[in-house]
């Protein structure tokens, strides 16, 4: 059976008003009824970055000279947890004064992928508090994997290279543009770290060394820090204490105190001939004199939030330290 010819002027009709229904929208968007690609790019907010900076393939004792593009990098960005390998080059690349930094140093007995775990929750809950405010989180991953020789063997090997870190730190920063706002959360032998690399930045010494890294007349904002379980002697903030300079950058530093932390407890034992305590078990010593040194601090006891745990996820997850967070990390300005 023959099916009926169509009507060539009806179905040219017919294809020319599809054409123009499908034309329209488009025409319109490019006309201002919506924006256009290129303004589209530019309202669109740069979205948050996680950043592994990797000095374990790096030497275990600060060399003459300090490269840190030495280091490994790689990124991950969004809440995509998917890393790619990059360099210091893509790093320091379009970093200003509007995009803050967040550098989280992780503590002992860490191996690359638990320096991930420890540091991905902090920065999940960053961005979630960031509300599209842009910044880069950093994972400062360190040799800090458990050695073998005892407890007491492992936390004297771990404090040698954590001031090995203190020079690489300092140098890494001094990297960052004067304006960018910067800060710092170290737990464990990670502030111990940070004392040491603030120390380095204004110009101190670290085992009898200085750091090529330290500021100039003009530096850059002060840090804001947090030191949370801090494995460091309590009176080295003290001035003319083997961190005494670190003040001087800070323009606000958290501490938290845990009388009950077992580890910190155990601090003292690592020296057999010092009886010092550690700040993160004692808080720092002879509070009023450091206010008069003109650092300003707060202390935030955790004892009935964190326990008897030396845990950085613990710790985490403790009020005091959830709550301030996003201020340190220069996210919220609101005290």
């Amino acid at each position: 059976m023959r099916t009926p010819t169509r009507d060539w002027k009806s179905t040219w009709i017919l294809n020319g008003f599809a054409l123009v229904a499908m034309l329209l929208p488009a025409a319109a968007f490019a006309e201002g009824n919506g924006p256009s690609a290129e303004t589209a790019a530019v309202q669109t907010p740069p979205v948050a970055e996680a950043w592994l900076v990797s000095t374990r393939c790096a030497p275990l004792t600060c060399p003459e000279g300090v490269e840190p593009a030495r280091f490994s990098f790689r990124v991950a960005r969004g809440e995509c947890f998917q890393w790619q390998s990059s360099d210091s080059e893509a790093f320091f690349a379009g970093l200003d004064g509007s995009c803050p930094v967040v550098v989280f140093i992780h503590g002992n007995r860490t191996d690359s992928c638990q320096a991930i775990r420890e540091g991905w929750p902090a920065y999940r809950r960053l961005l979630a508090e960031a509300e599209g405010r842009p910044f880069r989180f950093v994972i400062w991953s360190w040799p800090a994997e458990h050695i073998r020789g005892g407890p007491r063997n492992d936390a004297l090997v771990k404090a040698r290279r954590s001031d090995t870190q203190s020079f690489y730190l300092a140098s890494w920063l001094e990297r960052l543009p004067q304006d960018t706002p910067v800060g710092l959360i170290g737990y464990s032998f990670g502030a111990r770290v940070i004392g040491g690399a603030l120390h380095l930045a204004e110009g101190g010494s670290l085992v009898g060394r200085v750091s090529e890294g330290a500021r100039g007349e003009e530096g850059r904002r002060p840090f804001r820090v947090m030191l949370v379980a801090g494995a460091l002697d309590c009176e080295w903030l003290l001035p003319g204490s083997r961190n005494g300079l670190a003040g001087q950058a800070v323009e606000r530093m958290f501490i938290t105190r845990n009388c009950c932390d077992p580890v910190l407890r155990l601090y003292p034992r690592m020296r057999r001939c010092d009886s010092s305590s550690a700040l993160g078990f004692a808080g720092p010593a002879s509070s009023g004199r450091l206010r008069e040194s003109g650092l300003d601090f707060e202390i935030a006891p955790v004892e009935c939030q964190v326990g008897r745990d030396h845990s950085w996820h613990t710790y985490l997850r403790s009020n005091a330290v959830r709550s301030r967070l996003a201020w340190y990390a220069f996210l919220d300005d609101a005290i």
